[in-house]
């Protein structure tokens, strides 16, 4: 089918990012009134919005999980040089999950 009506807002972002643009296709030509068009760069706005929050979140949770990556490997390399045996238990659960045990631990309860 032939387009016979389009009408579309840019996708500009804060610091000048261009995304694309949000747009209303039709094969039935239309007349589009100027507060129909400020209500699609409205919706265009909000949808700018959207994808920069979403950015700012994954960069939020992607600065927290290396965060955790490296104080979890922190901590693992102080727990596997202790001089006692150190388990690490899920008990959330009713069936405690063994997370983690260094060297003392393991050969304490036989495992090599």
């Amino acid at each position: 089918p032939a387009i016979m009506f389009y009408a579309g807002a840019p996708l500009v972002g804060a610091g000048g990012t261009r995304y694309g643009s949000l747009c209303v296709i039709d094969t039935v030509p239309r007349s589009f009134t100027a507060e129909l068009y400020r209500l699609l760069i409205n919706f265009a706005e909000l949808a700018v919005q959207e994808l920069e929050n979403d950015t700012v979140l994954l960069g939020q949770w992607c600065a927290q999980a290396i965060k955790n990556a490296r104080l979890n490997h922190d901590m693992q390399a102080c727990v596997s040089i202790a001089t006692l045996g150190v388990a690490f238990l899920d008990t959330r659960r009713s069936k405690w999950e063994l997370k983690y045990a260094n060297r003392k631990f393991a050969s304490a309860c036989g495992e090599r």
